[in-house]
């Protein structure tokens, strides 16, 4: 069930593969920061379960500049 779906995002993945080799060190250094961080996300997601309502609604309008923005860096790869 699960093929088509891959093969529909191999050649996106296939695009992101070399950026996700540079950001894997970096992913490898933020590991202990993330790790510090997971009680302070743990508090949050009441508070983030509250604002999901707000965020759905400004969904839209991130997902227009988000689409730019990707659009923009995978061209620049």
């Amino acid at each position: 069930r699960l093929a088509p779906l891959l093969h529909r995002l191999a050649p996106l993945l296939h695009r992101l593969a070399p950026l996700l080799h540079r950001l894997a060190p970096l992913l490898h250094r933020l590991a202990p920061l993330l790790h510090c961080l997971a009680p302070l996300l743990h508090c949050l997601a009441p508070l983030l379960h509250c604002l999901a309502p707000l965020l759905h609604c400004l969904a839209p309008l991130l997902h227009r500049r988000v689409k730019i923005n990707f659009l923009y860096l995978t061209q620049q790869l």
